[in-house]
């Protein structure tokens, strides 16, 4: 330490110097070590234990702070093993939080200095005010993972039993938090420790659903099944939290493909239903309105397992998966739930709540390009069920087109500006027919060369493009293949107006010219005017 800071430091404590004091155990004065301690950063901490080296003293500010204490926060183990030699307790408790002093050592990362306390019979054991032992403390911080071994290596070298399934307030284990901050290395050492994976949090929580909550991580659950399996523990995997949740719920909520596969190749029920009476089919329906990823793994893997899915089970509000999925225009889905014996006959075309609350659960901003996904979804949805008997009535069409309104589908641009036409013509259908090709097609004649769910195939190609001109692209395809659906539905509708008092040839020549959105006015005002 430079001289002048030292006299800096020195000078407000002339009045009292280490040689002055008495031989006590404590002194109620303020010294320059106090001053230097509320500087997290000052570095001058070390320097000045050089100079004030009464270790048989432990002097104390008027806040409480003491030099035993101040050594502990930065890490002096040095100095710390000279107080406890000479009487200090290792297992102090600081009134404010209640931690001890291992709590304050593994939150400093002082890794020495944790090693020093326990090997002087600091109690691994004792929790603070929120429950939280020193275990909790380093599964929540991957740079102490490498300190747990030592830590549980000195605990048996001293007979010291360490409570490994400890629950904080809010009854997590340190399994719970080392899975929560995603800390595979203390996890599995605490495992093979013997923690418990199915011991629950007051939410119900177990290990399983730590995992799942979290967005990242999808390897963990491979990996602590394995874990769990080399150790002979079974894994409650359908335990349910406060909302009925099993981690199979939660995998499916968050799109974790890997641990939907693993979690359904060790035995959980795929249909078992929450609080709500969603089962894991149903929310993956009604999750994420352009994902099918989860869905295609579900079934994929709950065939291979030999595992029925009850695809006409109802939640409480009276729904059905296949209903969810055409709500969220997932074509692929609503195709596999037909392959798996849904039941079309008594499938009723869902209302306008089902699409708000849609729509309430995605709540992005409608770009073009997602206002194409979501037109060539919902006409690829339309096209799958027509395939299997289903007969769409206006009533439904509407419902379609009032969706397509909410989400400004009918404020597009039928236009491809020229400063995009070459990027249109790099995105291809087929070697035959590209991007820029299809654009130009009438929509009857573009319905007879590409179906719609192939032409969902064409809008995930688009995703190469810059978002300019994806956008650009976006608009005109989006336009068409609305126009089309929008004619077949117009057509009729424009004839019952008029009253029939034109050839169904010139009413078809007539609303030819029309916009998309004065034809979705017409269907309108038909459905209007019949009710």
């Amino acid at each position: 330490m430079e001289h002048r800071s030292l006299i800096s430091w020195l000078a407000p404590a002339t009045r009292t110097s280490p040689k002055s004091m008495k031989t006590v155990s404590h002194c109620c004065v303020a010294l320059p070590i106090h001053r230097a301690a509320r500087n997290i950063q000052n570095r001058s901490v070390p320097d000045l234990f050089k100079i004030f080296n009464r270790f048989d003293v432990n002097c104390i500010d008027e806040t409480g702070l003491s030099h035993f204490l101040v050594a502990c926060k930065f890490g002096c183990h040095e100095v710390v093993e000279k107080f406890l030699e000479l009487g200090q307790d290792p297992n102090y408790i600081m009134e404010k939080t209640g931690d001890s002093l291992l709590h304050l050592a593994l939150t400093k990362g002082h890794e020495k200095l944790v090693e020093l306390l326990l090997s002087k019979g600091a109690d691994p054991n004792l929790a603070n005010d929120e429950g939280s032992t020193p275990l909790h403390v380093i599964s929540q911080r991957n740079i102490l993972s490498n300190l747990l071994e030592r830590f549980f290596e000195i605990c048996d070298e001293k007979n010291q039993f360490v409570r490994i399934d400890a629950q904080d307030k809010l009854g997590d284990s340190p399994l719970h938090l080392s899975l929560k901050h995603s800390n595979p290395k203390v996890a599995e050492l605490l495992l093979r420790r013997g923690a418990d994976p199915n011991l629950a949090n007051k939410e119900g929580s177990t290990a399983l659903h730590r995992i799942e909550k979290r967005a990242v991580d999808d390897f963990m659950m491979k990996f602590f099944i394995k874990i769990n399996e080399d150790t002979n523990r079974r894994l409650l995997v359908d335990a349910q939290d406060k909302n009925g949740d099993t981690p199979l719920h939660l995998a499916v909520r968050y799109s974790k493909k890997k641990s939907i596969e693993s979690l359904l190749r060790y035995g959980a029920d795929a249909n078992l239903a929450n609080e709500e009476g969603l089962t894991p089919l149903h929310i993956i329906c009604i999750q994420d309105i352009f994902q099918t990823a989860s869905a295609e793994i579900f079934f994929k893997t709950c065939d291979e397992m030999k595992q029925k899915v009850q695809v006409n089970a109802r939640d409480k509000k009276g729904r059905t998966p296949l209903q969810l999925a055409v709500a969220t225009f997932k074509a692929p889905v609503v195709d596999a739930i037909l392959n798996h014996d849904a039941d079309l006959s008594s499938f009723v075309f869902p209302t306008e709540s089902y699409f708000d609350e849609i729509l309430s659960r995605n709540s992005f901003k409608w770009s073009q390009y997602y206002q194409l996904k979501l037109a060539s979804g919902a006409l690829a949805v339309v096209e799958h069920l027509e395939k299997r008997g289903y007969e769409l009535d206006r009533d439904d069409a509407l419902m379609i087109m009032k969706l397509f309104a909410k989400c400004g589908l009918f404020e597009t641009s039928a236009r491809l500006e020229k400063n995009h036409q070459e990027a249109a013509k790099k995105v291809r259908f087929d070697t035959s027919l590209s991007l820029h090709d299809l654009i130009k097609l009438r929509p009857k004649e573009a319905k007879k060369l590409v179906a719609h769910s192939d032409c969902n195939q064409l809008v995930n190609k688009m995703l190469k493009l810059p978002w300019k001109s994806r956008d650009a692209c976006a608009a005109p395809l989006c336009d068409m293949l609305m126009r089309g659906f929008l004619l077949d539905w117009a057509l009729d509708s424009f004839v019952e107006l008029i009253h029939c008092r034109l050839p169904t040839l010139c009413c078809d020549m007539i609303i030819e010219q029309l916009r998309n959105k004065d034809l979705y006015h017409i269907c309108l005002a038909a459905a209007g005017r019949s009710s």
